[in-house]
């Protein structure tokens, strides 16, 4: 890239607010790193925009559905006021500003980048600086090295020029490593040189280069038990376990899911919406599922959910396609628990008058209406023409149509 082109991608202002200007501006720069086939520099940079972007709604965001009281940190897309999160927050409050390694536990789905966003974005020098994240679990073991601490022109075929890693690109701001536990052994010794030296050798040369990084590391495995069968390096576990952050995953804590609910909700809904709700027989619903996949399951049910629904309300209507939450409840019961044959009700009676209907009897009006077509009695019935599979199944209903047809005829004449 020629000195002009530098120039102009040096001149941008990264502690400036983010106007429409600076987002023209930034495009054209990108631009011109695409141009010159430079991805991986295009890739930081759009990192670094993002990074300022987020940064940005972050001091603009009221969070008007957050009441909790004597936080002088910004915790707005940490949701929850249950006792197991305000102890999370507690913690937070007290390692921000300090720039001691921080290692995140928790269950996949339970929000550890939030977490390590948090630990950036409200320190008091580090969020004017670059946040880098990587999932160590995503790179190939021959190119983890040369990615997280760059490379020199000529050090493996193809090297055609100096290329920073993403270390260096995060000097004097953080570094998310996730899913830590899948580093290879090889890589964690590597790591931890630079952890201990505070410097880093790019991949085909000897020179140092001085770096000033905030290390912040998840894994939703358990460390200890991987250092004593000696698939994880011990010293590496104790320089990487400054801070040990457990998040609970969202079955321990149950009572933040309506709260979360009306977040997705605001977060999903279309502008110039009235405003969505969902009705307590969902909420209940919800509740008792265990949800393995934690708040990110929910986020995505909550978000598939409101395209079934009507008025702009979420119902048990709305949650045809998720039948494990109904099917697999929690061991913890809700006060009015949800059976799968109400659930079977809600589906096929949504175009009936009768809503005390027999289920198995409103899919055979189904298909016979249809002419035993499946899809053409899945649209009557208004679910999936998998989920009639799935229901046909459960009342033992031929799937065949010819033996479907000879055995409605039996039943009715």
């Amino acid at each position: 890239m020629n000195k002009k082109k530098v120039t102009q991608l040096k001149s941008f202002d990264f502690n400036a607010p983010l106007s429409s200007h600076d987002w023209k501006k930034a495009v054209r720069h990108l631009n011109d790193l695409l141009e010159q086939k430079n991805i991986s520099e295009a890739k930081l940079y759009c990192q670094k925009i993002l990074d300022l972007d987020h940064a940005s709604d972050q001091r603009n965001s009221k969070a008007p559905h957050l009441k909790r009281p004597g936080f002088k940190f910004s915790f707005d897309e940490i949701i929850g006021q249950s006792s197991k999160m305000l102890k999370v927050l507690n913690a937070l409050e007290r390692i921000i500003p300090t720039d001691i390694p921080v290692w995140i536990q928790g269950e996949s789905g339970t929000g550890k980048e939030l977490i390590a966003r948090a630990l950036h974005f409200n320190h008091p020098k580090r969020k004017q600086h670059a946040f880098m994240t990587e999932n160590c679990s995503a790179i190939p073991e021959n190119l983890i090295e040369s990615l997280l601490f760059g490379y020199v022109k000529g050090a493996f075929t193809h090297a055609e020029r100096d290329k920073e890693g993403i270390f260096e690109a995060a000097d004097g701001g953080t570094i998310f490593l996730d899913e830590i536990g899948d580093m290879p052994l090889s890589m964690q010794s590597k790591l931890l040189r630079v952890l201990q030296e505070k410097e880093i050798r790019r991949v085909g040369s000897n020179e140092a280069i001085p770096i000033d990084v905030r290390v912040l590391s998840a894994t939703n495995k358990n460390l200890s038990q991987m250092v004593q069968q000696g698939t994880f390096r011990e010293d590496l576990y104790f320089r990487l376990n400054g801070f040990k952050l457990a998040i609970p995953p969202l079955r321990e804590h149950k009572e933040d899911l309506p709260e979360l609910c009306e977040f997705f909700l605001k977060k999903y809904a279309s502008k110039g919406d009235p405003s969505w709700s969902i009705e307590k027989s969902a909420l209940e619903a919800l509740i008792q599922y265990a949800w393995p996949g934690n708040v990110r399951e929910l986020e995505n049910t909550i978000h598939n959910a409101m395209l079934f629904s009507e008025k702009n309300v979420v119902n048990l209507k709305s949650l045809v396609f998720k039948t494990e939450i109904f099917e697999k409840p929690d061991e913890v019961k809700s006060a009015n628990p949800v059976s799968s044959s109400q659930v079977d009700r809600v589906f096929v009676s949504q175009n009936t008058q009768d809503e005390d209907r027999e289920p198995r009897e409103a899919i055979l009006d189904a298909m016979e209406k249809a002419g035993f077509h499946k899809g053409k009695a899945a649209k009557e019935l208004n679910i999936t023409t998998r989920h009639l599979y799935n229901l046909l199944e459960r009342y033992g209903l031929p799937k065949n149509k010819w033996v479907l047809k000879r055995l409605l005829q039996e039943e009715r004449g």
